[in-house]
């Protein structure tokens, strides 16, 4: 009677799955990476956050176009005014308890 023959592979087939998805992982990392770096420095979302400073920064002082009504004095701004002033707290406090 022969022998059985017995064939020894050099990885379990597990360990060799996991090895092809790190390297296509590292391949897409790779790859991602140069197109990041081609990307702008400025992106959407900058632009984003500086119109909601600047728009902020104008309810808050009050400035307005010509021609329009002067709301700066009203019960209305001053109401507003509050309200950002407690947005502003409540995004403050957000990010203080993200950080701990």
């Amino acid at each position: 009677m022969p022998a059985p023959v017995v064939v020894q592979r050099t990885r379990p087939p597990f360990e060799a799955s996991v090895q092809a998805r790190t390297d296509a992982a590292q391949a897409a990392i790779a790859v991602a990476g140069e197109h990041l770096a081609l990307q702008p420095r400025v992106t959407w979302y900058t632009w984003l956050i500086a119109a909601a400073i600047l728009t902020a920064f104008a309810a808050a002082t009050g400035i307005k176009p010509r021609g329009t009504r002067h709301v700066a004095g009203t019960q209305l701004m001053g109401v507003a005014r509050v309200v950002l002033v407690f947005a502003v707290v409540v995004v403050l406090w957000f990010a203080y308890a993200a950080s701990r």
